[in-house]
């Protein structure tokens, strides 16, 4: 017993089991109404701002469509894409909606 070596079992089921349509509804209806924390609200938040920022970068967008019209106009966007990007000035279009629908959102 010079070189024990200790074998810890991995806790939930097997790698590439799939899961049958029952226990997925289980799964999700499981937590269906159940409210979170104003914390866990602001982190999903700014997790998927920033998500979506990587994925679709409106300064990337409008580089893209004003390359076929400008290159000046292209070097600017280019040179100013942290200030086009900045989450203060960008608004989903959801919240365009409600903005101009005079329904305030929460803050």
């Amino acid at each position: 017993m010079d070189h024990e070596i200790e074998v810890y079992r991995k806790r939930g089921r097997p790698f590439g089991h799939r899961l049958s349509e029952k226990t997925k509804d289980k799964i999700r209806n499981k937590r269906f109404g159940t409210h979170h924390s104003q914390a866990t609200k602001d982190k999903i938040s700014r997790s998927l701002s920033e998500y979506f920022l990587r994925r679709d970068s409106l300064a990337d967008s409008l580089e893209h469509e004003y390359s076929y019209i400008s290159e000046e106009a292209t070097e600017w966007i280019h040179s100013h894409k942290a200030a086009i990007d900045d989450s203060e000035y960008v608004i989903t279009k959801k919240a365009f909606l409600l903005k101009t629908n005079g329904i305030m959102l929460r803050q």
